[in-house]
């Protein structure tokens, strides 16, 4: 096939130290036409060869992909060459299905009503479009589902799941609103979609029995067949509504509960003897492992108001074996829990996986808990969190109803000095850093007028904390092309975090001036102390960075 013609503008570029990190080459290489006008189709580092390639799709039919290939140094990013290719679909390093497969992976749906927390299991597919490395799909039932029940065949009220086994990508597809992403295989509150050859799925829930939410359910269901596998009752004795819930790295699940006040309960008649009230008021971890055996049964006490006050935990696991942080945020003696109705779905009140929120809390509180025993719980009023808050240049300070305030975690490293450190995005990009004692130390990261998109926390191999964040500039949502113009204006910063002193020592960016970051991979580990910077030009210039951590 004739080979377009290039125009290539090679800039490599040295930096020297910076203190926490190195630039150590940039190099941006213009692409043809043609490819500037397709998609980013393939982005893969190739270490045998020691090679980073990019493929850009420039045609498709049926069977076959025109990709122009470019081809750069692993070691100083210098240009090596180009290719354009027809290749045959099966010989492509990426297997795509398409919208109509003749025979696609079959899925399971779990279909929770979010008025009344009954749950429906659907068995169908999902046809996948693509849009390119972005995936678009919509789930297709085969069948009018199965519904889940205790098994005394009474109402089963959903709460969240968990798949032992993967899709495609090896991880569980989530679609929300019509919308596809990839999260964690631990499932997710809301609509779940899961492959079904291989593994099983475990749900969480809670039972309509009295007394009323002193009950929960921990059920399997084969994939393939819908039947139940298995049917566990979690016997709590007292009244517990959920806070949180959280399937853990090595399969257990991790709830969060707050104690049912008498004092809150409904005045009908008959309605207090419907419920069993803890007189210790006491606030409740529970963790059930994978046969259904509740292996960890903590109770702790926080301040409780006659009006019942409002609580946010979230469950974090760190990177080291059993141990679980419960970080969040409380107000006291304000309305709102603590108050009991008949049983119904909390979908107000209750979060799945991840997020943390309270309207003009008062106290941050840190409980952490290592092989199922409370090591410490520390409660710090907000006050002291804002007046110890290490901020980026050019960032504003969080008024003090703001930290924590929808506060969604990322991930959690340790340091060398046993500090846990926390990432999240709230209001801002955020990290919540605990120390042995509990004591916090935030960090918070926000551009004027940019919106918080990404974020994560590294470690290189002596033990340094990186912290990178990436936003998007700041813009009115009126229409869907709105929101695609300011998505590929990514731009990022990375901050080398010093922990012992409770500082950030530097932040750079992390690409050079004009450059966006690649929306799907704008960050690759190459190795434990290497970053690799994907963007591009407002000519859709290939832009490459490297980064060394110090």
């Amino acid at each position: 096939m004739k080979k377009i013609a290039l125009l290539v503008t090679v800039c490599l570029l040295f930096a020297i130290s910076i203190r926490a990190q190195v630039i150590t080459s940039s190099i941006t290489h213009e692409i043809s036409k043609s490819a500037s006008k397709g998609e980013l189709y393939d982005y893969y580092i190739n270490n045998e060869k020691n090679q980073i390639e990019l493929s850009y799709k420039l045609k498709e039919t049926k069977k076959t992909l025109v990709l122009d290939t470019y081809l750069f140094d692993l070691g100083d990013l210098h240009f090596i060459s180009s290719k354009e290719a027809e290749i045959d679909k099966e010989q492509t390093r990426r297997a795509k299905v398409k919208w109509g497969q003749t025979e696609p992976t079959k899925l399971l749906k779990l279909n929770p009503n979010v008025f009344t927390g009954n749950l429906v299991l659907n068995r169908g597919y999902i046809s996948y479009g693509y849009a390119g490395r972005a995936v678009i799909s919509s789930f297709v039932a085969e069948d009018g589902g199965t519904k889940v029940q205790t098994q005394a065949g009474d109402k089963f009220i959903y709460l969240t799941h968990k798949t032992e086994s993967q899709d495609l990508n090896g991880k569980v597809r989530v679609i929300d609103d019509g919308d596809a992403a990839n999260v964690s295989a631990a499932g997710t509150f809301g609509l779940g979609y899961m492959s079904i050859g291989e593994g099983n799925v475990s749900i969480v829930g809670m039972e309509k029995n009295k007394p009323y939410y002193s009950k929960y359910g921990y059920t399997i269901y084969d994939a393939k067949t819908r039947s139940e596998k298995l049917y566990k009752t979690i016997d709590l004795g007292y009244s517990y509504n959920p806070i949180s819930a959280r399937y853990l790295p090595n399969g257990d699940v991790g709830i969060v509960l707050w104690p049912i006040q008498k004092d809150l309960l409904p005045k009908t008649k008959g309605a207090a003897e419907k419920f069993n009230v803890d007189p210790d008021k006491n606030f409740k971890y529970i963790q059930i492992n994978t046969n259904g055996e509740k292996v960890t049964d903590i109770n702790f006490n926080l301040e409780m108001g006659p009006k019942g006050g409002q609580y946010s935990i979230d469950i974090v696991s760190t990177d080291k074996v059993g141990e679980i942080i419960l970080l969040g945020l409380t107000r006291p003696d304000y309305f709102g829990m603590g108050t009991a109705m008949s049983p119904k779905y909390m979908a107000t009140t209750f979060k799945a996986e991840g997020g943390i929120g309270v309207h003009k809390a008062e106290n941050a509180v840190v409980i952490k808990i290592v092989d199922n025993k409370v090591v410490f719980k520390k409660d710090s009023p907000i006050e002291s969190i804002i007046n110890n808050i290490q901020t980026t240049e050019g960032t504003k300070a969080l008024k003090p109803e703001s930290i924590l305030a929808s506060y969604h975690t990322y991930n959690a490293v340790t340091d060398d000095n046993g500090n846990i450190l926390i990432n999240g995005i709230g209001l801002q990009h955020e990290v919540i850093q605990i120390d042995k004692e509990g004591n916090i130390t935030a960090y918070t990261d926000q551009p004027d007028h940019d919106w918080a998109q990404m974020n994560e926390l590294v470690t290189n191999s002596s033990g340094g904390v990186y912290w990178i964040n990436i936003d998007i500039p700041e813009y009115d949502p009126k229409s869907i092309d709105d929101t695609n113009k300011a998505v590929v204006q990514r731009t990022g910063v990375i901050s080398k975090l010093d922990t012992k002193g409770g500082k950030i020592e530097k932040t750079v960016s992390l690409t050079p001036k004009g450059i966006a970051l690649d929306v799907q991979e704008p960050v690759k580990m190459i190795n434990e102390n290497e970053l690799l910077i994907l963007g591009q030009g407002k000519k859709k210039e290939i832009s490459l960075s490297k980064i060394v951590l110090e």
